[in-house]
C-alpha cells in the first residue's frame, strides 16, 4: 500500500494537469476571494487525479 501511495504521488508531480495550469495562470488577474476559490479547485482536481490513480 505504501509503495502504491508513493507511486501515485510521484505520478501527480510528474504529470502536469492542463486544467490546473490554466487556473494558476488566471489567478493573478482575479480578486482575492476568487483566488482562494481557485486554490480550492486545484486541491479538488488533485484529489480527483489521486483517486483516479488509485483506481487503476
Amino acid at each position: 500500500m505504501l509503495m502504491k501511495a508513493g507511486k501515485a504521488i510521484s505520478q501527480l508531480n510528474n504529470k502536469p494537469d492542463d486544467r490546473c495550469n490554466l487556473l494558476v495562470a488566471l489567478k493573478p488577474y482575479l480578486r482575492r476571494e476568487r483566488q482562494e476559490r481557485i486554490e480550492e479547485a486545484i486541491r479538488i482536481l488533485n484529489l480527483l487525479r489521486l483517486a483516479e490513480i488509485f483506481r487503476s
